[in-house]
């Protein structure tokens, strides 16, 4: 009988061991040996191999890999070969808000002003290939009916991810998509009196093309789809 239990207990820490190896080995494929998920990966095993010998907290396990991605985060940023995150800001045309502003276009029969979208983005990369980050836009139009002055105000805040089909030192093409949530004010003022109104949407952003050219470190960018930030639109982006 107690043959037969040790070998039962046996059997199930072998199973352990080799479930615990091959998440590793996994996980060592996907990070590509950078330093910040190594960091992460090594917790992660760390606690599944103590799962069964000391309940943890989970509160205080959330709050380590959080410090653990945080500090080897602080590294990436100090180290000048690897430039895994990046920030752009662009300017669009035809955004999906413009359609909200179209309509009482024709109601009023007058053509208003626009700014925007402006966008404002980051983005870290997981892998040479994938990215995951968010973009901020901001647009407005303003327009005058029958003698009150209309203002529509867009903040769009989306969480995104990024492809990179090819990356070279001076050369990039990519596609985006994200998606998220817009809030708007509509501000009608007149001489005595001024009203606001908020609300809110879905939103999205799906960029089909995306090209990139440049140095290491700064380079111009264009893309081509379909949301948000426009139906197309450019700007300049920072990598470190």
């Amino acid at each position: 009988m107690d043959t037969r239990k040790k070998r039962i207990e046996f059997g199930s820490a072998a199973i352990s061991y080799v479930k615990i190896a091959l998440l590793r080995e996994f996980l060592n494929i996907i990070t590509k040996k950078q330093t910040f998920f190594f960091v992460l990966r090594s917790t992660f095993c760390n606690f599944a191999a103590r799962k069964n010998k000391q309940p943890y907290d989970s509160m205080r396990r959330y709050l380590l890999i959080l410090a653990t991605m945080v500090a080897t985060l602080c590294v990436h940023a100090q180290d000048e070969d690897e430039l895994v995150n990046e920030v752009g800001i662009s300017y669009g045309i035809v955004a999906n808000s413009n359609f909200l502003d179209v309509y009482t276009e024709s109601i009023s029969g007058k053509s208003g002003t626009y700014f925007g979208p402006l966008a404002l983005e980051y983005f870290h990369h997981l892998t040479p290939m994938i990215s995951v980050g968010g973009v901020g836009v901001c647009k407005s139009h303003k327009e005058t009916i029958n003698g009150i002055e209309l203002t529509n105000l867009y903040y769009t805040i989306m969480p995104a991810v990024k492809f990179s089909w090819y990356t070279t030192n001076h050369f990039g093409f990519y596609s985006k998509a994200a998606v998220g949530y817009t809030i708007f004010a509509i501000t009608g003022e007149q001489k005595s009196t001024s009203d606001k109104e908020k609300s809110g949407a879905f939103n999205f952003q799906v960029s089909a093309v995306g090209l990139e050219v440049g140095g290491k470190r700064f380079r111009l960018f264009t893309e081509v789809g379909w949301g948000e930030q426009g139906l197309a639109c450019a700007g300049l982006r920072c990598k470190f």
